[in-house]
């Protein structure tokens, strides 16, 4: 996932921030580089990652991810929605320790789940939303 870096290690006062790849691999325009995601965009990218993992893709992390791909594929009702609740915020909780989850909402439109996050990074005041809309790929 993200790392934990710190940009300017000669100063007394060095901000300290999280960087992780932009999995668009995007090149940066001057140095042709990967462009990086930093703080709270990295945190985003690392959720949204999360939540569209399913379990056995990753080799070594099988119970990485939300598998909400055998979700997509069933009618959805209330009992289906409150499963993907409790499923979202135990595997936040497990794979994302830097966030605590405010408030979470899922609205299923047809065979899409569109997702809403509000969240706060730990240490900072200010409240951050992440909305994301999964959808069958076959």
């Amino acid at each position: 996932m993200a790392q934990f870096n710190s940009k300017n290690k000669a100063s007394r006062t060095a901000r300290r921030w999280w960087t992780d790849i932009d999995i668009n691999m995007t090149l940066h325009p001057q140095d042709k580089d990967v462009v990086l995601k930093y703080d709270i965009n990295s945190i985003k990218r690392s959720i949204k990652t999360l939540l569209s993992t399913n379990h056995f893709e990753r080799p070594f992390k099988p119970g990485l991810g939300a598998n909400f791909s055998s979700l997509l594929f069933e009618m959805i009702d209330m009992a289906h929605i409150t499963v993907a609740e409790r499923q979202i915020v135990e595997m936040i909780g497990k794979f994302e320790p830097r966030v605590a989850i405010d408030q979470l909402s899922i609205n299923p439109v047809g065979n899409t789940l569109d997702i809403s996050i509000l969240f706060t990074v730990l240490n900072r005041p200010e409240p951050q939303e992440l909305s994301l809309i999964l959808e069958r790929v076959r």
